[in-house]
């Protein structure tokens, strides 16, 4: 038996579809009167498809314009007279459906509207749940034509996410240089790897980014994976998002696991079925847009996605500990860039301050005897000498490029690839050894004078061993 809290909801919603269908069907014979055989302005166009690895193109028909209605005469005035709209905007501010808009002046000054003048002042802004959800059919069907079923459904799918208390959120970055036989893997609670669906590319190169994204049509198409963000805010009360700021992190982490060259340029909202809104809206992330010079594919076993896991949940801590905000973003946005450089030299600056930020912060004496000495403690099972006179010859390196103007081939006498590729993997490495130290740390500082104290038992270590 139905408690009355839900008859009272369910009478409400009968209610609230008998009046939206009563301003729809007045909407229907304004757009009739203007087109009385039936058939709506349309127009054909070539159209990309992508099906698997293959990129097609057909001739399709559509609506010439989705604001069609807005051309017909006298539309403004007889919509906004409609008895039928203001009765269905009155129900659904006076139970509280959609949220009361607020209005002002030209000086910006809020106007205290009653309920009738709200009303009025929010017809253009009902287009969006009366006329919409009938547009959605028109470019189905391509003729005037709609069943009372058909624009309930249509008419849910607008209003719904309207009413909810939450709004979810999703985000999709396509990968490039990522391969996988893994089809999905969870990442986070708001992470995950997926495969990236030949319907999502198809939105995407639809969408008004076609191309202009960074991607090309062809990166698109080959594209096998995508990162998937998923989560949700409450409405009336979002938290900041922090989606692009955790995406460098797993992006970040992706490239530690195998040193790869996974490339990230854009991130796509999750498509929306509503033709007459625009169903994607995205975001360019510079950052992680292209690795040095040229990228490569890496093929990610379940065990390297399991590292990948680890290594962002370990990054996600260390927003806890003191002194990562300033320091620790310096870290990631620079070790990011350093693969996006055109030349290597760059790289090479980015490289330096990525280490220099990590295990210099608050130093001002000695700084490259402590990086090279800091860094070739933190990575035990290396050759320390070999660390030390990597980070040595990379601060040299920075110090010429920057105060001298020299070019990394003239100062290593070398193929610079070479060269960068060992910066690289130090830094990765050195990187990634902090991060897995650094757990029960209080603060960055905390995490040095521990490398320091590790520097000092090694320094008496040795001086017994010459003792005896």
């Amino acid at each position: 038996m139905k408690s009355s809290g839900a008859h009272d909801t369910t009478q409400l919603e009968r209610q609230e579809d008998l009046l939206f269908l009563a301003a729809a069907h007045d909407v229907l014979k304004l757009i009739s009167s203007a087109f009385p055989d039936g058939r709506l302005p349309t127009k054909r166009r070539m159209r990309k498809i992508i099906t698997g690895n293959q990129v097609k193109e057909e001739n399709i028909e559509e609506l010439s314009n989705i604001n069609f209605y807005r051309d017909i005469s006298g539309w403004s005035k007889n919509y906004s007279v409609l008895e039928s709209l203001s009765n269905y905007l009155t129900f659904m501010f006076e139970n509280k459906f959609i949220d009361l808009p607020e209005f002002s002046d030209e000086k910006g000054r809020k106007l205290d509207y009653d309920l009738e003048q709200t009303v009025r002042a929010y017809v253009s802004g009902s287009e969006a749940l009366v006329v919409y959800p009938i547009i959605d059919i028109f470019q189905r069907k391509l003729k005037i034509e709609c069943t009372e079923n058909e624009l309930i459904e249509s008419y849910r799918k607008y209003i719904n996410p309207r009413k909810s208390k939450s709004i979810k959120v999703i985000m999709n970055t396509p990968l490039i240089g990522f391969e996988s036989k893994i089809e999905n893997f969870r990442i986070s609670d708001e992470f995950s790897i997926e495969i990236f669906s030949d319907r999502h590319k198809n939105a995407y190169i639809l969408s008004d980014f076609d191309l202009i994204n960074g991607y090309t049509l062809g990166e698109i198409r080959s594209s096998t994976h995508m990162i998937r963000w998923d989560t949700i805010i409450q409405r009336g009360n979002p938290h900041p998002l922090h989606h692009e700021k955790h995406l460098y992190l797993l992006i970040m982490s992706l490239r530690f696991c195998l040193s790869s060259d996974v490339v990230a340029k854009f991130s796509y909202s999750e498509p929306i079925d509503l033709i007459s809104i625009v169903g994607v809206s995205g975001k360019w992330h510079f950052e992680t847009s292209k690795p040095w010079q040229f990228y490569e594919s890496s093929e990610f076993t379940e065990s390297d996605l399991q590292k990948v896991k680890s290594l962002f949940t370990n990054l996600l801590r260390l927003e806890n500990v003191s002194g990562y905000k300033n320091i620790f973003n310096v870290v990631v946005n620079r070790y990011l860039s350093s693969l996006s450089r055109t030349s290597p030299e760059d790289s090479v600056i980015d490289f330096t301050i990525c280490l220099e930020s990590l295990l210099l912060a608050n130093e001002r004496d000695e700084l490259k005897f402590r990086l090279a000495l800091r860094g070739a403690n933190l990575l035990e099972n290396e050759d320390p000498m070999g660390i030390k006179r990597t980070l040595n010859n990379m601060y040299d390196d920075r110090s010429a490029i920057v105060h001298s103007g020299k070019t990394l081939n003239e100062l290593r006498r070398a193929d610079s690839g070479s060269t960068i590729k060992e910066y690289r993997s130090v830094t990765e490495k050195i990187i990634r050894a902090y991060i897995e130290k650094s757990g029960g740390f209080e603060s960055i500082n905390k995490i040095n004078e521990y490398l320091d104290g590790l520097c000092l038992f090694a320094a008496k270590s040795a001086n017994q061993t010459l003792a005896e």
